[in-house]
C-alpha cells in the first residue's frame, strides 16, 4: 500500500467517479482503476462499488475505513511538512535536494551504496529515495514529482527524456538442502520455485527463459517483494530465479547455492530518465556518477 494508491482512492471516493478522478489527477482512467485494483488486492476486499454502469462511484464500508484512514495520514502528513518547513529557515541554503524514483530492488540494493558514495564527495546534495512497485511506476511517472528515475526499460516514460540503459543480472539460487552428493541441482529438476507475482519484469523474463527451454516450472509460491524471496529460499527447500545484487552474498556467505543452468539467464534492462523541467548542476552531477557506476 503506498500514498499514491490512498491519494487515488480519497479522489475517487470525493469525485465519486474514475472519470473525474482520472481529470483532476491528469493521468489515464485505466490507470486509476488499476490502482485501485492494486490497493484492494493487497488489503483482500472491495473499496469501491457503483450502482450502474455509468452511475456514481460510492465506497463500500471497507471503502469508508480506508479512507477515514487515509485522511489522517494526509492531514499528519501536512503537519509533518509544516513542521519541516520551520526547520528550513535554518537549513544550510546551498544544500540541494535530489527525488529518485525506482523499482523496489534497485531502491533497496542497487542505490544505496552509490548514494553514500555519491554523498561523501557532495554532501550538500541530500538525495532521497522512494522505492515502488513495478505496477505503481507507470502512474507514478505521470506526476513528474522525481528528478531521476530508474526504471524497467519496458515501462513507457513518454513525458520524461531517456539518460541512458544498465542492465541487472539474474541468478537461480536454492537453499543448500537440495544440494545432492553431485553437486547443486539442476534448474530442469523440478524444482519447487518462488517466483514474483505474473506482470513484473521479472517474471515475464524468467516465464519467457523457461518456455524457450521447455522446462514447465513447479511454482509453489508467488512473492512481489525481493527481500520476501531471498527470506523464503534461505529458510526452505526451495528455489529461485532473483535479482543478483539480492542474494550474492548469501551466496558469498553459503547460506544459499547457485543452480546449474542449461543457458545462462539474460539481463534485466534498466533505463534511467528525468524530467524536462528539473535539470540542475546536482541533478546533472548525480547522472553522471550513475552512468559512470552502473555502465562499468
Amino acid at each position: 500500500m503506498t500514498l499514491h494508491q490512498l491519494a487515488i482512492l480519497r479522489r475517487v471516493i470525493e469525485e465519486k467517479s474514475f472519470v473525474r478522478a482520472a481529470e483532476s489527477l491528469r493521468v489515464s482512467q485505466p490507470a486509476i482503476s488499476s490502482q485501485i485494483k492494486a490497493l484492494e488486492r493487497e488489503l483482500g476486499c472491495v473499496l469501491l462499488k457503483r450502482k450502474s454502469a455509468l452511475g456514481p462511484v460510492e465506497p463500500t464500508e471497507a471503502g469508508r475505513i480506508v479512507y477515514k484512514a487515509a485522511l489522517k495520514i494526509f492531514e499528519n502528513l501536512d503537519l509533518l511538512f509544516d513542521e519541516l518547513s520551520i526547520l528550513k529557515v535554518d537549513v544550510n541554503p546551498k544544500r540541494r535536494v535530489l527525488q529518485l524514483i525506482c523499482d523496489i530492488p534497485t531502491g533497496i540494493y542497487t542505490l544505496p551504496p552509490l548514494v553514500e558514495e555519491f554523498r561523501s564527495k557532495d554532501p550538500g546534495t541530500m538525495i532521497t529515495i522512494t522505492a515502488n512497485p513495478h505496477q505503481t511506476l507507470p502512474a507514478i511517472l505521470g506526476f513528474e514529482v522525481y528528478d531521476l528515475a530508474l526504471i524497467p526499460s519496458e515501462i513507457p516514460s513518454p513525458a520524461a527524456i531517456q539518460e541512458f540503459c544498465f542492465t541487472q543480472s539474474l541468478v537461480a539460487v536454492a537453499n543448500p538442502e537440495l544440494k545432492t552428493s553431485a553437486g547443486p541441482p539442476s534448474l530442469r529438476d523440478c524444482l519447487p520455485l518462488v517466483v514474483p507475482p505474473k506482470g513484473s519484469m521479472v517474471r515475464k523474463t524468467i516465464d519467457t527463459y523457461l518456455r524457450k527451454l521447455g522446462i514447465k516450472p513447479n511454482i509453489v509460491l508467488e512473492l512481489n517483494h525481493p527481500e520476501a524471496v531471498r527470506k523464503a529460499v534461505r529458510t526452505g527447500p526451495v528455489a529461485s530465479i532473483t535479482h543478483q545484487v539480492s542474494v550474492h552474498e548469501d551466496l558469498e556467505a553459503g547460506a544459499l547455492i547457485e543452480l546449474n543452468l542449461p543457458q545462462p539467464l539474460p539481463p534485466l534492462t534498466y533505463k534511467v530518465v528525468r524530467t524536462r523541467s528539473r535539470l540542475g548542476e546536482h541533478v546533472r552531477a548525480f547522472s553522471t556518477f550513475l552512468r559512470e557506476r552502473l555502465l562499468n
